[in-house]
């Protein structure tokens, strides 16, 4: 719900784009401002000497030209897809070409899964699930920074060896008397509530010890 409501309210690229020239815009005059201030407590120009080399800085009112004449800059169009819904900010994936790469590899690895899944046998979906695991924590170390592509990793393997079985863990834990005489027995309040706290406060422990102990070791 949420995701859909900020998805509703998130402008275009092509809006965010002309909010963000307009910023750098004031910027880069409000410098202007500072430098040509500076500039006329000496004199209409100024001389800037580097490496015993002359450099002739002309004032502001020189470079201005004529007042009024000042052009608004129109950002380049962008290209869009399915009606404009879409757009590409070449820019953007222009200098992040790798990561670019690593998304279509992610989503063409999930593609592949899917097909082996539906059409391909168990010995079929483990091949493809090696293939497509280990190509994609490969190629994130060339497309991502090394922390997040560690931290990436980490959290792969970590979700790859949890294994989990709700359903026989529930039956068994919750199971009666007459069903399993040796069973722990929980009730239901006690197995959603109170094993839930525990859980958290054990999830609490552990963050803080990653905070103040795991954090300041080396890896």
């Amino acid at each position: 719900f949420f995701f859909v409501m900020n998805w509703y309210g998130e402008n275009k690229n092509r809006v965010n784009r002309a909010e963000d020239a307009k910023f750098m815009r004031a910027s880069l005059l409000e410098e202007k401002k500072d430098s040509s201030a500076r500039l006329r407590e000496e004199d209409n120009t100024a001389v800037a000497e580097t490496d015993n080399h002359s450099m002739l800085v002309l004032s502001d009112e020189v470079c201005a030209g004529v007042p009024g004449e000042e052009e608004e800059e129109e950002a380049p169009p962008l290209p869009t897809c399915c009606c404009g819904v879409f757009e590409v900010n070449k820019e953007v994936a222009r200098h992040n070409w790798r990561v670019v790469l690593y998304c279509l590899l992610v989503a063409a690895g999930s593609v592949v899964m899917a097909i082996v899944t539906v059409l391909g046998d168990i010995w079929s979906l483990l091949y493809a699930c090696i293939a497509v695991s280990v190509s994609v924590c490969i190629f994130g170390f060339f497309a991502l920074p090394l922390v997040i592509a560690k931290a990436n990793l980490y959290l792969f393997i970590s979700m790859a060896l949890y294994i989990q079985l709700p359903g026989a863990l529930d039956s068994f834990y919750m199971a009666k008397p007459d069903c399993l005489p040796d069973g722990p027995h929980f009730s239901f309040f006690f197995y959603n509530t109170v094993a839930n706290i525990i859980g958290n406060i054990g999830g609490i422990v552990g963050i803080l010890l990653f905070r103040y102990v795991f954090s300041k070791q080396s890896y």
